[in-house]
């Protein structure tokens, strides 16, 4: 099963003071344990003659990965006619013209909040240059809206020019604030002046780079004096070309400026330095949008790092912030050896290895095999209304069958619903009909054969950094253009990883009683013709998401692969299915909470007018998770291998 490209892009547009406005927006994958009230959202505003989309390529992508990592929402918006109505007062196109830019803004953040999963107590605004003065028109007239901001290569225009509102000399809400600025800017002069492109286009007069610093400080309130040092990265490493001055470090509302020694008028970052001949140079020792994400908070952190056996309020095992990470990096390569896991997370092959033994004794965490892309196989989702009483043993009938790979117990128009594979379609006729529907005190049952799967086994939790993930990444690419029968000796292989996909070759010889080596070229021709995968499953609720619930949709068909393969892509979707019947789309999607539900709704709604959603069932407990038997609050207990076949 193809897994969607991670992070997300997609292109939207809103109509705000009778203009039609435009953005891009980037999505990465949740973060996990994801917090109550939502996930981040960071706004970057571009500069003069850019792009929303052009400031992603601009800044080296490092924004992108910012989103994947941190599984925040990233959004590049457009400027009227490239620009915008900032904080500085000359005459341009968007001031000319009055364009709100500062309502362009709020229904934007608006806008994010109904369509995802964002905390609005935590939106970050970012400007380069001309989108800096963005941001700083931002800080004065809606501050109340920002968690936390940061300009890069812009300062402060001087009174003669500054136009935005609330400009006492004490700011109503502080605002936390970086500013990046290198010392060789030949558009923005680090020491004060006049902006210009090389002395053509002047812009007016300017503060210097540490005068804006001062400005913000005293507008937040803080009189102490600033302390400077190096840039150090995350090990300790100085970076002798940046120094940060920090106003106020104690408070609540801080300002550092990010002094790059000969650096230009850029976005820094590892990757690229754009028109070095125009802008100067960049400083590949400082990447901002990673600064940003550090400062702020913005990539997530988990409790008790610093704790082996975390327990969890009933005494027992719980997961932690380095069991969060060994699982994203299983998640990218199920089976990765300990020696490859633990130099890629920072810790002993011993210590990963240790970890992942606590969490599989635990019920905590587990691998299995799964069908690759061309393992032909029919799949079907089966609803069922029984009489009161019998749901949870009709669900335990159903569970016990190898056919049957997952169990919900579930609220609303139906008790429970499965989600069963079998090896073709006979195969499956004679399940549902002489097997499940035979099941006694099943009182209604309704099956919808699947005729293509959009979501994957592959889910990323963004607990890893890029470099992680390319460290761990498998070299084979699978080929997925044709299905492949399989053999017994492949059936057997198949259902040996059930009970543990990390099953070492040398146990697979024995159980099968085949020669290491003959085990070892069959599991890998498998692997490469697409026919066999593993996933990685591990308590949802242990990680930020124990709410889950089913959708059926209604999509017109010539939509139906268009939407499916959009909706499989969401971070929140486990499962999406196209299947025959009425509602042809059917979708399970994990949340924080149930209230997380509403803005997803109105994302389909708002995206798809025409897609309607006819059902929706909120699980009450799972029974059994791809094989796995669980107990009350989600923990593996046994395992009834899936077998299609059976």
């Amino acid at each position: 099963m193809a897994v969607s490209p991670v992070p997300l892009v997609e292109r939207g547009e809103l109509t705000v003071g009778g203009r039609r406005r435009t953005y891009v927006v980037v999505t990465g994958r949740p973060p996990s344990p994801v917090p109550p009230s939502g996930r981040p959202l960071v706004v970057f505003f571009h500069g003069t003659a850019q792009t929303g989309n052009g400031m992603r390529h601009f800044s080296g992508d490092s924004f992108d990965a910012l989103a994947d990592r941190a599984g925040a929402v990233v959004v590049y918006p457009d400027g009227y006619r490239r620009d915008w109505n900032g904080a500085r007062d000359i005459e341009t196109p968007a001031q000319r013209h009055g364009v709100d830019d500062v309502a362009f803004f709020t229904a934007l953040v608006e806008e994010m909040a109904a369509r995802h999963d964002i905390d609005a107590g935590r939106v970050v605004t970012v400007g380069f240059s001309l989108g800096g003065q963005m941001v700083m028109r931002l800080l004065h007239d809606v501050p109340e809206r920002l968690a936390a901001a940061a300009i890069i290569s812009s300062t402060q225009p001087d009174a003669a020019h500054f136009s935005a509102a609330h400009r006492g000399p004490d700011a109503s809400t502080p605002v936390p604030l970086l500013l990046f600025h290198g010392t060789a800017d030949p558009l923005a002069p680090y020491q004060g002046g006049i902006v210009s492109v090389h002395g053509l286009f002047p812009r007016g007069l300017h503060l210097s780079a540490p005068d804006t610093a001062a400005y913000y400080a005293a507008r937040n309130g803080i009189s102490a004096a600033p302390v400077s040092e190096p840039l150090r990265q995350p090990g300790g490493a100085k970076v002798s070309a940046v120094t940060v001055t920090t106003y106020g470090g104690d408070t609540d509302a801080p300002v550092a400026l990010f002094t790059v020694h000969g650096g230009g008028h850029q976005v820094h970052n590892a990757v690229r330095a754009p028109l070095r001949w125009l802008l100067g140079p960049g400083c590949r020792g400082l990447v901002c949008a990673d600064v940003i994400a550090r400062r702020f908070a913005l990539v997530p952190r988990y409790p008790d790092r610093t704790k082996m056996d975390r327990m969890d309020e009933s005494g027992r095992p719980g997961i932690d912030e380095d069991d969060v990470a060994l699982i994203d990096a299983l998640h990218v390569n199920p089976r990765a050896g300990f020696e490859q896991l633990g130099p890629a997370l920072g810790m002993s092959a011993v210590t990963a290895g240790r970890r992942w033994r606590r969490l599989t004794r635990a019920g905590l965490a587990w691998i299995s095999s799964a069908p690759g892309p061309a393992m032909p196989l029919a799949s079907a989702v089966v609803e069922v209304a029984c009489a009161p009483g019998d749901a949870a043993g009709i669900a335990r009938a159903l569970a016990a069958r190898p056919q049957v790979f997952s169990v919900h117990l579930t609220a609303g128009s139906h008790d429970l619903y499965a989600l069963v594979l079998a090896g073709d379609s006979a195969a499956m006729a004679r399940l549902l009909l002489d097997g499940i529907g035979r099941i006694p005190a099943i009182r209604q049952l309704t099956a919808r054969v699947a005729t293509h799967v959009f979501s994957g086994v592959h889910w990323r939790l963004g607990a890893i950094d890029p470099e992680a993930v390319e460290a761990l990444s498998s070299a084979d690419s699978p080929d997925h253009a044709t299905t492949r029968e399989l053999d017994a000796f492949d059936q057997a292989l198949f259902l040996a990883l059930q009970s543990d996909g990390r099953m070492t070759i040398r146990d697979l010889s024995r159980g099968l009683d085949r020669s290491e080596r003959a085990v070892t070229r069959r599991l890998e021709s498998l692997v490469r013709a697409g026919v066999l995968a593993f996933r990685t499953d591990f308590v949802r609720s242990e990680g930020g998401w124990p709410a889950q619930v089913a959708l059926s949709l209604r999509v017109p068909d010539e939509a139906l692969h268009e939407v499916g393969g959009r909706v499989g892509a969401w971070p929140q979707t486990r499962v999406c299915a196209a299947v025959i019947g009425a509602a042809n789309l059917f979708v399970t999607v994990q949340l924080h909470d149930l209230p997380a539900l509403g803005p997803l709704l109105r994302r389909i709604r708002t995206t798809w007018p025409a897609v309607e959603v006819t059902d929706r069932q909120v699980v009450l407990r799972p029974v059994k998770s791809w094989g796995r038997l669980l107990d009350t609050e989600g923990r593996a207990i046994d395992t009834v291998p899936v077998d299609p076949w059976a």
